[in-house]
């Protein structure tokens, strides 16, 4: 977790003992001089732990700086910095692909194209919300789609949500008329965390209280239906394991919202299962049906149809080559050999001989017309 040190030029990072629960943090490190401004107002980080942002709200600028694997004692360098719209902005956040910049002014989010992902010096501005924003606006979020955004509004205590018809685009924002009272005077940065445990996190800072405050978010809305938004691997041969790792979940919800889950995260292990299972190893009788998901609901959806291919499980000679013994120096002749081949589904090809096996897919070794001498004494042909 980092935090801002409002109008103190400090950045604080801390280590969660356990995953999103604040109160498990422990303080590791800081940087006192975090940029030129002696008025930050708010912070970014971008999912790859090396670009760290910083809002200077009273100079209108935001500025970039490299970091490593998340250290911010490894911040250094000359800044990277663009100018904002607003002349009093608290807080910026990016799209998930780092190409879309949002800067948060009192009254309006304003919306920034990056020609290089991630790279504040190539943002250009390109639009802004129509629709009011609370005044005294003091935190902007974004779904990780794109298509909802949140506002927190300090001047009436309540976070605010707005749907964007197509991700990412502001010009497409609308309110959904639906909001949450914090009852906190002085709440400043907003950040919803989607941990995959069944709730959601809330989180955002008390500027007077000098404290980060953290809610559980839990859907009062119904799962109304369950689908396989990435499938698993579906190719295999005839024994081997079925393995659903990678395998993403969408639940839909009766109020139009959405949670995907992934095979083997804690939220999954805990409300879903798949039949067959993971590991189960697969047989030809397997071939065409599909992997069912159900959730602890009773909702149920299913994988695509399953490809196993049919192997083979032996060869047998049933008919040895016209000749085995040979002097030094003469030909291999494999006329009169023959094999039967038996398949992993029951089936069995017969009778095939040498002058067949290209057909069969079969090889011999040492091969037709191979020359032989004292060392292949007693060597079979494979």
């Amino acid at each position: 977790m980092y935090e801002m040190g409002y109008s103190d030029e400090g950045l604080y990072q801390y280590e969660l003992s356990e995953a999103w629960n604040i109160s498990t943090a422990s303080h590791i490190g800081d940087k006192d001089t975090l940029a030129e401004s002696t008025d930050s107002s708010d912070l970014f980080i971008s999912p790859d732990e090396t670009n760290l942002y910083e809002v200077d709200k009273s100079g209108g600028v935001v500025y970039q700086f490299g970091i490593s694997n998340g250290d911010i004692d490894t911040k250094g360098g000359v800044p990277a910095e663009v100018a904002t719209q607003s002349s009093d902005p608290e807080d910026i956040h990016f799209s998930s692909d780092g190409t879309k910049m949002y800067e948060l002014g009192p009254d309006t989010v304003y919306e920034y194209d990056l020609s290089t992902p991630w790279d504040v010096s190539t943002a250009d501005h390109v639009g802004a919300t129509e629709n009011t924003v609370y005044g005294s606006a003091t935190g902007l979020f974004f779904h990780p789609d794109g298509e909802k955004m949140y506002v927190l509004g300090e001047a009436d205590d309540k976070i605010h949500q707005f749907s964007l018809g197509t991700a990412w685009d502001l010009s497409t924002a609308s309110p959904d008329d639906k909001s949450v009272n914090i009852e906190q005077d002085n709440a400043h940065s907003l950040y919803i965390g989607e941990t995959n445990t069944g709730s959601d996190k809330l989180f955002f800072t008390d500027r007077a209280g000098e404290a980060v405050y953290q809610y559980s978010v839990e859907s009062t809305a119904d799962i109304e239906s369950i689908e396989v938004k990435t499938q698993p691997t579906l190719d295999y041969d005839s024994g081997d394991s079925l393995d659903l790792s990678g395998m993403e979940i969408t639940e839909n919800y009766t109020d139009g919202t959405t949670k995907t889950t992934t095979y083997g995260d804690a939220y999954w292990n805990d409300n879903y299962n798949a039949t067959p299972s993971n590991g189960t190893a697969l047989d030809d009788s397997d071939h065409g049906k599909t992997v069912a998901i159900t959730h602890i609901s009773g909702e149920e959806t299913h994988t695509n149809t399953l490809a196993v291919n049919t192997v083979v499980e032996s060869i047998n000679v049933t008919s040895q080559p016209n000749t085995l013994t040979y002097n030094s120096s003469e030909s291999l002749n494999l006329s009169g050999l023959e094999v039967e081949m038996n398949w992993s589904d029951g089936t069995l090809d017969e009778n095939i001989s040498y002058a067949n096996f290209s057909s069969y897919g079969l090889t011999a070794d040492p091969d037709e017309g191979d020359t032989l001498d004292e060392t292949d004494e007693n060597v079979t042909v494979r």
